[in-house]
């Protein structure tokens, strides 16, 4: 159970500034990124894949580039055979969260991968860092820390999904530095991670106003996927979802003191407004 700290929040004050975008369009990488590849020690010469993190023209998200783990100058084939051992990051920033009235930050990427490894020893997550030499405990990118099974054939039709990983607990720092890292410790065939149309974005509420008082109302998983859990709720009582720009999405007067959701929106932060307090929501 999770309980949240009620903020209040005039909605239609709320101004969006957008930190960066990325779609591989153009030269990557360009001077806010930079890519590295750590190496195993004790292998023979030449068995680890050299994958610094780069572009490829032969799958898009609605685009003709995106960025690929494995990008070492050499485009792809139909179902390559690669030696493993990738350990393969590709880092933005540093850029900061400070000033006035910054409630809300996310970062947003679309990925895909494709992975056929000899034994599942490797993930595909995001990190950040305030000073680039301690970095979080990784978010998942595929919601596992273990990448399984997936399509071995370039050929097959990419599968992009969108992820929003929220950055609020970063607000105030003067430098932070995401990364995105993919890692196999053992043989690794076809192409692995893909990442397209990376964004950063703040949300500015001049008048905000947190409320550090915990209530006892509940919302419960979140994040979450669009299933989740309002209780200790009042009869009568008015629920509205708002998405970041201030778009309604939900309304309705509760007939219980519980309600069941099942939300079909597309990933993201929102904002749940009970009588006059507004709570966080991040969808994934």
């Amino acid at each position: 159970m999770v309980f949240l700290i009620g903020f209040l929040i005039t909605l239609s004050s709320y101004g969006q500034d957008t930190i960066m975008t990325e779609d591989f369009e153009n030269v990557f990488p360009s001077s806010s990124w930079s890519t590295h590849m750590n190496f195993f020690t004790g292998l023979p010469p030449g068995y680890q894949r050299l994958a610094y993190w780069g572009t490829t023209n032969k799958v898009g998200y609605n685009s003709s580039h995106s960025g690929w783990c494995l990008g070492d100058g050499q485009q792809p084939v139909v179902y390559p055979s690669q030696v493993g051992y990738v350990d393969s990051w590709m880092i933005y920033g540093p850029f900061n969260l400070t000033g006035v009235g910054i409630s809300i930050s996310e970062l947003k990427f679309q990925y895909d991968y494709h992975y056929y490894p000899e034994t599942v020893k490797g993930y595909f997550v995001v990190r950040i860092s305030t000073d680039t030499s301690t970095w979080n405990n990784p978010y998942p990118i595929n919601d596992t820390i273990n990448l399984s099974f997936t399509r071995t054939d370039w050929n097959d039709e990419p599968v992009w999904i969108e992820k929003t990983i929220d950055l609020s607990n970063f607000i105030g720092e003067t430098e932070i530095f995401i990364a995105f890292q993919f890692y196999e410790e053992d043989g690794l065939y076809d192409m692995g991670g893909l990442v397209d149309n990376v964004s950063l974005t703040k949300y500015i509420n001049v008048g905000f106003t947190e409320n550090t008082k915990k209530d006892s109302i509940s919302v419960y998983p979140n994040p979450s996927n669009g299933n989740f859990t309002i209780k200790n709720l009042t009869l009568n009582e008015p629920v509205t979802i708002y998405n970041i720009q201030g778009k309604l999405v939900y309304n309705s007067v509760v007939s219980n003191t519980e309600i069941n959701f099942n939300l079909n929106v597309s990933p993201g932060v929102y904002l749940v407004r009970i009588n006059n307090d507004t709570k966080k929501l991040i969808i994934q």
